[in-house]
């Protein structure tokens, strides 16, 4: 097999999916290319639209593309002290909020139709960041569990409310007319997100 790949995905998808497909694939089909570009989700379904990847892999909504979904992700608040509540409530103080920017998007486009204003919240880039800021009682981080999980720490967290709940798929303008190498890393990608399941 030859050829090329390209593939769009969620910085955190690249690090705790696709590291580990990437080296399996480069030493089974060493004459294929591989190019990875990493985004939000709307730079990723930017990049689907324009045809300039095979697929991404990104969170909902996933508006009118073809999708396989991989797998749910829920965003959680997190503290370094104990929180009074089984649930942070995101109406309270949104001033006290730290989001990533790949995080705040995806919220404001859940939140959208609840009346919740997120624009007083702090917003960094990278999720590490978020955990920092926390660590250092700068506010109420509220961030990805599969973000989370891939990263050590001793925080308190607890379910947002309103429930922010993820689906997270493969995404294409046409999945039926993907390259064979672009169905073997798709097949490769979801056989990675199967054993990571099976291990929870």
């Amino acid at each position: 097999m030859g050829g090329r790949v390209r593939i769009a995905s969620m910085p955190i998808i690249s690090s705790v999916i696709i590291a580990p497909v990437l080296h399996r694939f480069r030493k089974n089909y060493p004459f294929v290319k591989v190019e990875l570009i990493e985004g939000t989700a709307l730079e990723i379904r930017n990049a689907v639209t324009e045809h300039r990847v095979d697929f991404g892999i990104t969170s909902s909504p996933f508006e009118n593309f073809d999708v396989e979904l991989l797998m749910q992700d829920r965003m959680l608040a997190i503290s370094n002290s104990p929180f009074k509540a089984d649930t942070y409530n995101l109406h309270s103080s949104p001033e006290e909020l730290i989001f990533c920017r790949a995080g705040h998007e995806t919220a404001m486009e859940i939140l959208k139709k609840q009346d919740i204003s997120l624009e007083k919240s702090f917003i960094v880039q990278q999720a590490e960041t978020v955990i920092k800021l926390v660590e250092n009682e700068n506010g109420i981080g509220v961030i990805s569990g599969l973000v989370l999980s891939n990263n050590a720490n001793s925080l308190y967290t607890i379910p947002v409310n309103p429930d922010i709940e993820i689906d997270i798929g493969i995404v294409s303008t046409n999945l039926d007319d993907l390259t064979p190498s672009a169905i073997e890393m798709k097949r490769m990608i979801k056989e990675q997100v199967q054993s990571l399941q099976n291990m929870e």
